[in-house]
């Protein structure tokens, strides 16, 4: 047997190919139907059960963080890089402290710890846009 012979011939790998933009809103919006039916059903089982603690603003505010990202991550596909970068991080800063603000307002009536990740989050996303505008070019940056 030759050297050539003897060596096992594997198929190529197929590349793989990214999804196209209507099978991501179509994804997009199966996700938000299954969020408002969800909720709704634990908004019912919340009122019926326990009207008094009003739980199923927990759930509705926390799976609302993923649900935002996921809005961003399909209709911010044709963004650049950093302009992309910008959008999730506002998107999960803004998404996040509303569920932090909900949290301490429910649970303590006030909103007191919660302006704490509110104030140093909002400095480091800032600090994040600044930087993003002094070293991006300027034919490429969104501000």
């Amino acid at each position: 047997m030759s050297e050539k012979s003897s060596r096992l011939k594997l198929p190529k790998p197929k590349k793989p190919t990214r999804p196209n933009h209507n099978s991501l809103i179509k994804t997009f919006k199966i996700h938000v139907f299954i969020f408002i039916l969800v909720n709704l059903f634990l908004f019912f089982l919340n009122f019926i059960f326990s009207p008094t603690l009003l739980w199923f603003v927990f759930p509705l505010f926390g799976w609302l963080v993923g649900l935002t990202l996921h809005s961003v991550a399909v209709f911010a596909r044709t963004m650049s890089n950093s302009n992309k970068g910008i959008t999730i991080h506002g998107a999960a800063y803004v998404s996040t402290n509303l569920l932090l603000v909900v949290i301490n307002y429910v649970v303590n009536g006030a909103i007191d710890w919660s302006l704490f990740p509110l104030f140093f989050w909002g400095f480091g996303l800032a600090a994040h846009i600044g930087l993003m505008v002094l070293y991006t070019p300027k034919g490429k940056r969104m501000i």
